[in-house]
């Protein structure tokens, strides 16, 4: 017999649970009420694990880089792996002056030689490749909407962590300039 509408089939029971398409196999499922495909929005640790010139569906000119995240960030800073890992793709854009300055600080951020124009380089089947995979990152998932569908949109985050002795550096100029300001104050 089958159901066809919801007077036939009357309430889910306990042995007759609704169906739920099981996710792509790099996508855990999501169990905060958000699309399957669809990721929480925050940040997450990553490694680069591709790259790759290509053109948007406009013929716009754009570098990929497929990443893994392995763990998001809770609110207190700290971290929590994922079930699994999961792969998303960043894409930097190269179509006007804006956009090429925020791609290529991405690169920089992952290691691009500074002064190196040529982003053939990039393309993996080049002979005088970079290859910037493998490297740790941070990625930012926010929800973004695109002809009526929500999509994850993930950008790298450039985050840069002091280390203690340019935190000292910076603490001993700033000392000194409360000093200076005082003593114009008297």
């Amino acid at each position: 017999m089958s159901r066809t509408s919801k007077q036939e089939a009357g309430p889910v029971g306990l042995f007759d649970p609704p169906t739920i398409s099981p996710p792509a196999d790099d996508v855990p499922f999501n169990t905060e009420g958000l699309s399957a495909r669809l990721l929480p929005e925050g940040v997450y640790k990553a490694r680069t694990i591709g790259q790759e010139l290509t053109e948007s569906k406009g013929g716009t000119p754009q570098v990929e880089f497929t990443v893994l995240l392995s763990e998001k960030e809770k609110d207190d800073g700290s971290y929590i792996p994922l079930s699994r890992p999961v792969r998303r793709t960043v894409r930097g854009f190269l179509s006007s002056p804006k956009a090429t300055e925020i791609t290529f600080g991405n690169l920089l951020y992952l290691g691009w030689p500074r002064g190196e124009t040529d982003v053939g380089k990039l393309d993996p089947t080049s002979e005088d490749k970079i290859d910037l995979t493998g490297k740790d990152v941070l990625v930012a998932v926010k929800h973004e909407e695109y002809n009526e569908v929500v999509r994850d949109r993930v950008d790298f985050v450039r985050r840069r962590v002091a280390t203690p002795e340019e935190r000292r550096r910076v603490i001993s100029k700033a000392a000194d300039l409360f000093a200076a300001v005082a003593a114009q104050s008297v």
